[in-house]
């Protein structure tokens, strides 16, 4: 079963009741982003609904909001650059102290699948702020290190964290950041992991994302695909963050 859309978002409009009519207005807004999809009817919402649903890979490139997505990739701005993200490690053991060398992404054959990496194809997820390292690394260790990073302006980052509602890379990733597949451990982050392939293309560097975990307030984060230069990123040596 492809994952509920309607428990996690909030509906804003009536019209996306069951029997409303396919010519009313889309909107509605996921909690954890904050991010609206917004759309001139609600076919768009219920196409994009079945696109993020497709079982395949090949599927979900080959459908045609998949070509609309790419066509619209043409417009979403870039990252302003030099910027400050954080990435956070944490160790059980209070005893182990961080090198900066401990804060990259893992080896391939370590890497998981999860949002917008399949397995075995890793990728440097770092976060704006502290606060969206603490909420993507909810579950507290007895020490967590920090490694700051600025990032420099020969990499290319497309900004997708403060799009239009009715741009179709804002409605695309409305699904990316929030469908998971229930029940379906290996492709789980099946569509948001084909949509960070079509996002690669057009931004080789990396992408700006809303975070999508609970905390206090609204956090970005950043995905880096190319990564291989991330060692000179690094600014000063991983230091603590006490709870």
């Amino acid at each position: 079963m492809c994952g509920s859309r309607f428990g996690v978002t909030k509906v804003a409009t009536a019209s996306l009741s069951a029997g409303a009519t396919l010519r009313a207005e889309a909107q509605a807004m996921y909690d954890r982003t904050g991010r609206i999809f917004g759309g001139d009817e609600q076919l768009i919402m219920v196409e994009h609904d079945a696109w993020s649903c497709l079982p395949s890979r090949k599927e979900i490139r080959d459908h045609r909001l998949a070509a609309r997505l790419r066509d619209a990739l043409r417009t979403v701005p870039p990252v302003s650059l030099p910027m400050t993200c954080f990435r956070g490690i944490d160790y059980l053991d209070p005893s182990v102290v961080a090198t900066s060398k401990d804060c990259g992404a893992p080896p391939a054959e370590y890497a998981t699948p999860y949002r917008f990496n399949p397995a075995k194809v890793p990728v440097l997820y770092l976060s704006e702020s502290i606060l969206g390292v603490n909420a993507e690394l909810s579950a507290r260790s007895r020490r967590r290190w920090l490694q700051r990073f600025v990032l420099p302006t020969t990499l290319t980052l497309g900004d997708l964290s403060a799009l239009d509602r009715k741009h179709p890379a804002n409605q695309a990733m409305f699904y990316a950041e929030m469908k998971n597949r229930d029940g379906d451990r290996d492709n789980e982050y099946l569509f948001s992991q084909v949509v960070a392939e079509l996002l690669q293309e057009a931004f080789p560097g990396g992408i700006r994302v809303l975070g999508a975990r609970d905390a206090p307030e609204r956090y970005k984060n950043i995905v880096i695909f190319d990564h291989a230069d991330w060692l000179s990123w690094v600014d000063g040596v991983p230091f603590i963050e006490v709870p």
